[in-house]
């Protein structure tokens, strides 16, 4: 019975992070701009650090949402890394197609560098507070996600849809119309990966 609850809520887990992992994707490669602002601000507000900054300038709604992520997070233990950060469902996506290529390697639990990221997240904790969000910046989940998305998977999803709707132009439907293709900044992508194999994989 006990076993039996722990699959199902584990069904579910995976179910919501695969809801928020495309949900925050299409807002990060949304090339038509289709989704509103109100919709935007809902997903992103369940998002730890975006949130305690526009609680800086915003509360309420912002508040509200924090509240309710870390309520979950003390009852049920990591549910934002596990649930709702896009990046570690994008890291469980990277490790489940791993293990599906090399099905005879067996994957042995490491134990984690606490002292690297404890030591990362003070200095994160003296710059911000110092007034620098550089670092933050650096190495916070949802924007390295971001840039991950949109420097790597959106100009692919603009290019699919130019190359699609050239084609139904064709044939004179324009259901489908062009939009430009945004610059894609290299270095930024080549930083992002950098800082996601540094603190996320160490």
């Amino acid at each position: 019975m006990i076993w039996f609850k722990l699959k199902e809520l584990k069904r579910i887990r995976i179910i919501v992070s695969l809801i928020a992992f495309i949900s925050i994707s299409f807002l990060f490669i949304d090339p038509w701009n289709v989704i509103p602002y109100s919709v935007s601000v809902f997903i992103l507000s369940l998002q730890i650090i975006p949130t305690l900054l526009k609680i800086l300038t915003h509360s309420g709604p912002f508040l509200i949402a924090l509240i309710i992520v870390f309520g979950l997070t003390v009852m049920f233990g990591r549910i934002y890394c596990s649930t709702l950060c896009p990046l570690g469902t994008l890291q469980d996506i990277i490790i489940h197609i791993r293990k599906k290529i090399k099905r005879n390697r067996i994957f042995q639990y490491a134990k984690p560098s606490y002292i690297f990221h404890y030591t990362i997240f003070i200095a994160i904790v003296i710059l911000t507070i110092g007034g620098s969000l550089t670092f933050l910046n650096l190495f916070e989940p949802l924007s390295n996600f971001g840039r991950i998305m949109t420097n790597a998977i959106e100009p692919i999803v603009t290019i699919g849809n130019n190359l699609f709707a050239k084609i139904l132009s064709q044939f004179n439907s324009y259901v489908i119309y062009t939009v430009p293709l945004r610059s894609i900044e290299i270095s930024v992508l080549i930083n992002t990966v950098f800082g996601f194999d540094l603190l996320y994989v160490v």
